[in-house]
């Protein structure tokens, strides 16, 4: 499935927070912990913002990335996986077309 949008620029939202911190693994490391060292090291090394969700929760931190005007907001998540829950998970914004066009990447196995 050929990918035919260019966006240039990105937000991240890291995913979950320290109240709210998301899947934990067997040996207690909270979702958001890796989230966020992933997220540190894509701002880093690509020089893209990242948006920490805090006590707004996700409408809070897609108004702070939106200040930042940028094409495509991405709100990240290393999830953990069982019976239940697996494979990709791709949120996307209805009515716009370009937010549609991302929506429909998903197909794609690689």
């Amino acid at each position: 499935f050929p990918v035919t949008i260019y966006p240039s620029s990105f937000v991240l939202i890291v995913g979950h927070s320290l109240k709210d911190s998301g899947a934990i693994t067997w040996n207690g490391v909270k979702e958001f912990e890796y989230n966020l060292s992933v997220a540190k090291r894509i701002e880093k090394e690509l020089g893209l913002p990242i948006v920490l969700r805090g006590s707004t929760g996700i409408a809070g931190a897609a108004l702070k990335a939106l200040g930042h005007k940028p094409d495509i907001i991405i709100d990240m998540h290393l999830n953990s996986f069982n019976k239940q829950a697996k494979g990709c998970e791709v949120l996307v914004l209805n009515g716009d077309e370009k937010s549609a066009e991302v929506g429909r990447c998903r197909r794609w196995r690689g």
